[in-house]
């Protein structure tokens, strides 16, 4: 199943950042960058979800990617 594995990695990916996140000292840029992937992100799973049928899942998933909205923070 290809969106398994890209869901995987794209979890793992954000996991990552989110926790990279708790260092302090961290310039703006990275939060900025972090805002941006993390909607693109929850954007993917929305859309995933939709196309499994999950629809409280992808409510959820459009929540977050409302949530780490990079344009209208």
């Amino acid at each position: 199943m290809k969106n398994k594995n890209i869901v995987i990695i794209l979890s793992t990916l954000i996991s990552g950042l989110l926790l990279f996140a708790l260092i302090d000292g961290l310039p703006y840029v990275y939060f900025q960058i972090l805002r941006w992937v993390s909607t693109l992100v929850f954007i993917y799973y929305a859309y995933v979800a939709y196309e499994n049928e999950a629809s409280w899942l992808c409510v959820i998933c459009v929540g977050f990617a409302i949530l780490f909205n990079p344009i209208a923070p």
